[in-house]
């Protein structure tokens, strides 16, 4: 297990190879993929959870697991992503949580983690969060940690607004 970073409730680790069946509680889930272009299969999950490894050795950082503490259950996850928006490579905080786990703060909690890890080990200046206009959650998550609306773009084949931190 490779820590990344921890708060009072939450360890935020690497995704191994054999996750594809926790990363499907999330993108196997209408609710949890209301705002993304589609629900994954199986099969697609795992191509997924093989793009995040691979980032892992290209970029040092993806998506990653977050844990619950002390019981250690698969909550979500939350990390810094590789974006390319209008040409310019962008640092994204990005976060999901499992519906079972909505309400809690966790999103937020995770978010915030990430943004000091993007900072601080990674040296990122400028972090930003691609949110769909209606995911309000997301928006009161990048909200709560002070992100700022800069401009609306095509992501996904759709508009996304663009908060920078």
């Amino acid at each position: 297990m490779n820590l990344i970073a921890e708060t009072e409730r939450l360890q935020i680790i690497d995704f191994s190879p054999d996750d594809t069946e926790s990363l499907f509680e999330l993108t196997g889930d209408t609710d949890v993929m209301k705002y993304f272009p589609k629900v994954l299969s199986y099969d697609e999950t795992h191509e997924m959870l093989e793009k995040i490894l691979d980032h892992y050795e290209r970029y040092g950082h993806c998506f990653w697991k977050i844990i619950q503490k002390p019981v250690g259950s698969f909550i979500g996850i939350a990390g810094i992503l590789h974006q390319e928006i209008e040409g310019e490579i962008e640092a994204e905080i990005s976060y999901r949580i499992a519906k079972k786990h909505w309400n809690n703060g966790y999103g937020t909690e995770a978010a915030k983690a990430c943004m000091r890890y993007a900072r601080i080990t990674l040296g990122k200046t400028r972090l930003i969060s691609l949110i769909h206009p209606q995911n309000e959650p997301s928006l009161r998550v990048a909200q709560k940690l002070g992100a700022q609306k800069e401009k609306s773009v095509s992501f996904i084949g759709t508009v996304h607004d663009v908060y920078v931190y």
